[in-house]
């Protein structure tokens, strides 16, 4: 038998530690951008442990003094030249007189390329890789400070940046941070393992100002909130080059928005969203009866605490006469962190910890109300996807949580902030009451068809206001019915205390509001008698057990039962006979609306009486419904109202006739929109409507002439039926489609809309779920279901 092969020669020395350096470094899973490599010195320490330096510096040569000094001094210079390729020889033969007599140890590197002379024609690619050897460390400061790194300095962040938000100013990723590159200045103290963060860049024309006021107003913020843990400090500003970013903590749970949404984050520019986390794995004690409610009760409290701060108690060094404002309170301003220190016998927190964040802060005069140039926001200097432009950038936010003051030249800051926080105290209320499902209702009870915001502009404005009051703006009135009719149905008190904090808040007048700090007192007592339950009037004493959720079911959204006033103003203003309760139910059950014709060729109105239902009573008889002033929408002219459907929050009404859908705002009677492109000779049978949609079945009627086979002189007619199913939309973003009725060769038979815009189509076998929102009808399929075998 022949003698085994000889075995491959070991690798080198230089070759094993370029290998063992290689390993050591950050991001060199992505060899696609060798400029994000780089290694820490306790990492190169690492690489270094176990290899001799007498295999590259013999005995013969260097002394044991002399290597000692070099893996002290000039350990990171030696790694340079090892990756670059030095071989043994030239390391044996240059390393003394070029480096360790030329004193050009670690410390005084990386150099510029015109120094690095010395080294001839290996001088560029010392001059590149040495960048990877000295990554910045990055200084955590108690105090203002601003570090300046030089532009080919590496940052110590590993792995690839995730984008978590973005704006006019640039964009917030979220990155690692490397063990022990991050250092407390103060505390001396360094991490020692990896930290997540969220770095903020700044990348518009305005950067170098952006970020000089944001860290401005930071700075104010951390000296006036040290050691407040609700609102979000920044850990260390970086001028990096040409870059401006600002490292924030990382809210690993997100933002306000996405927690009301159920662990679900809205697509830009679209109606879908997709999931960020399993909110029950998430939260697991939540899903507890109870907690759900006190631990919401106790984030807003702090939140409220952290603005009251803001508006009363910090104040700008040497200055007593300015106070601050957040002015772009949502829900994606409020970031969620990690409790540790939650458990189940402390529910307070088991929602996570809120921090306000975002702070664009302005500041005004005490004296006149007028924002003080000595603090310019973030948010004056660049634009915002939520903003939009004003003429002195007096106010950031505009969007649903905007106070109705808006866009007035002078404004009370702090009161914008109550006005705002008091829309996201509602959203958190429809969130209590039946989570994600109930928040997506409430808002499409906000939106009217034309925005979302919290109030409307009572009358018509010849030119804008220059005072807001209760005679020129009002809060939604389908809003004040959504939070009152679940006061009535609640089964504990806290909610109705809650409601009225609301109606307290949400005034149109800044000044007649609650301030910030009496919001927190009321929060605060809410939170301590959460457990008392409220037996409401009519129940025969129903009593509920303490540990109950808040609400039975879903709250339908009721109109306010009218007051005295209200009464009296209706009779004098009427002329109509009051017709009784139950005559008038007569009446609707003999003329449904297919039958209204109007008489002598004129419009006969369609009179909407909007009931009220007694939330207080178990039983729902006749009696429970009262009349309130009624609001009359005219036919247009024409002869028959074949279908008539109201949205699911209330908001609109739209009646069909022939082949024309007219819809109207059912608190004021005010024209919505017209549909006119309804597909001829079809008798439209049904319709159901949303805010944004109308889905309308009909049966199309076609004739065919067949010849008697009797008498092919005398042919005889068929009618052949055919359901027809239409999608209108509203806006008019869509064209109008016409869609199959058919299913498996059977018919539709029914058809239903959801709040969401989710139509049902049933059929003798199936029910099939679409939604509407979708590009393609066919691609519209979210379920199918066999109704039988």
């Amino acid at each position: 038998m022949s003698a085994e092969p000889e075995k491959t020669k070991a690798a080198s020395p230089v070759k094993a530690i370029q290998e063992a350096i290689r390993a050591g470094m950050y991001n060199s899973d992505d060899p696609s951008d060798a400029s994000k490599l780089f290694i820490c010195e306790h990492n190169l320490e690492l690489a270094w442990r176990g290899h001799d330096l007498k295999n590259i510096f013999p005995s013969t040569k260097f002394t044991n003094e002399e290597r000692t000094v070099i893996r002290e001094r000039f350990i990171r210079v030696l790694s340079i030249l090892v990756l670059i390729g030095w071989s043994i020889n030239d390391l044996k033969n240059k390393f003394r007189s070029l480096f360790l007599r030329a004193g050009r140890e670690d410390e005084k590197f990386p150099l510029p390329e015109e120094q690095l002379s010395f080294l001839d024609t290996s001088s560029f690619v010392f001059w590149q890789q040495q960048f990877a050897f000295y990554p910045a460390i990055i200084q955590e400061s108690e105090t203002s400070y601003v570090q300046e790194i030089e532009k080919n300095r590496r940052l110590p962040f590993s792995g690839k940046p995730v984008e978590v938000g973005h704006g006019g100013y640039g964009r917030v990723s979220r990155e690692s941070i490397a063990p022990r590159c991050l250092q407390n200045r103060g505390k001396h103290t360094e991490n020692f393992e990896l930290r997540l963060v969220a770095c903020k860049v700044y990348e518009n024309e305005n950067s170098a100002e952006d970020f000089r006021n944001e860290l401005q107003n930071l700075n104010i913020l951390k000296e006036g909130f040290k050691g407040y843990g609700r609102v979000m400090q920044h850990i260390a500003s970086i001028v990096h080059g040409n870059n401006f970013m600002i490292l924030l903590p990382l809210a690993e749970l997100y933002d306000l928005e996405i927690f009301l949404r159920g662990g679900r984050k809205p697509e830009a520019d679209t109606r879908y969203d997709y999931e960020i986390y399993n909110f029950d794995m998430t939260f697991p004690q939540l899903r507890v009866e109870g907690n759900l409610q006190r631990a919401l009760l106790r984030e807003l409290f702090e939140i409220a605490k952290a603005l009251k701060w803001l508006h009363e108690e910090l104040h700008i060094p040497g200055s007593l006469d300015h106070y601050l404002a957040h002015l772009d309170l949502k829900p994606e301003n409020i970031l969620i962190s990690r409790d540790s220190h939650a458990h189940a016998l402390e529910p307070h927190n088991l929602a996570g910890k809120w921090m306000l964040t975002d702070f664009g802060v302005s500041v005004f005069d005490k004296a006149t109300d007028k924002k003080n140039s000595l603090v310019q926001s973030v948010g004056d200097a660049g634009h915002k996807v939520t903003s939009r432009a004003h003429k002195d950038q007096t106010v950031r936010g505009h969007g649903p949580y905007q106070p109705p003051e808006v866009d007035l030249e002078r404004v009370d800051g702090t009161k914008c902030d109550v006005w705002s926080f008091t829309c996201i105290m509602c959203d958190v209320l429809a969130f209590a009451s039946g989570r994600a499902a109930a928040l997506r209702e409430f808002r499409s009870v906000c939106f009217d068809g034309k925005n979302d915001f919290f109030y409307r502009a009572k009358g018509s404005l010849v030119a804008p206001a220059t005072v807001i009051d209760s005679s020129n703006t009002e809060l939604k009135a389908e809003i004040r019915y959504w939070y009152q009719a679940l006061a009535a149905r609640a089964t504990h008190s806290w909610v109705s205390d809650y409601v009225k904090v609301l109606e307290k808040a949400l005034l149109p007048e800044p000044s007649a509001r609650l301030s910030m700090g009496q919001i927190m007192k009321e929060l605060d007592s809410i939170h301590s008698g959460i457990g008392t339950v409220r037996t409401p009037a009519g129940t025969n004493q129903l009593q509920v057990p303490a540990d109950r959720a808040p609400f039975e079911l879903p709250a339908p959204i009721l109109p306010r039962r009218p007051t005295p006033e209200d009464q009296e103003n209706h009779s004098k203003n009427s002329s109509t006979t009051e017709v009784p309760d139950q005559q008038r139910a007569d009446v609707a059950a003999e003329c449904p609306p297919s039958r209204l014709r109007p008489a002598s060729g004129q419009p006969l109105p369609l009179a909407i009486p909007v009931p009220h239902l007694s939330p207080t009573h178990p039983d729902i008889k006749a009696s429970s419904y009262e009349q309130i002033p009624k609001i009359t929408i005219p036919l247009d002219g024409k002869d028959s109202v074949n279908a008539i459907a109201v949205t699911p929050s209330g908001d609109k009404v739209a009646y069909l006739c022939g082949n024309q859908i007219h819809a109207y705002w059912a608190d004021n009677g005010l024209k919505a929109g017209t549909i006119d492109k309804l597909l001829p000779q079809v008798d439209w049978k049904k319709m159901c409507v949303t805010s944004t949609f109308a889905l309308i079945y009909g049966l199309k009627l076609q004739e065919k002439f067949v010849s008697s086979q009797c008498d092919t002189r005398k042919p005889w007619t068929r009618i052949a039926k055919q359901m027809q199913i239409q999608v209108h939309d509203f806006n008019g973003g869509r064209d109008v489609e016409t869609v199959s009725s058919l299913l498996h060769g059977e018919q539709a038979s029914n058809i239903l809309l959801s709040s969401r815009n989710v139509a049902a189509c049933v059929y003798k076998r199936w029910v099939r779920l679409s939604s509407l929102a979708s590009v393609n009808w066919n691609s519209r399929i979210l379920a199918l279901f066999a109704t039988r075998n």
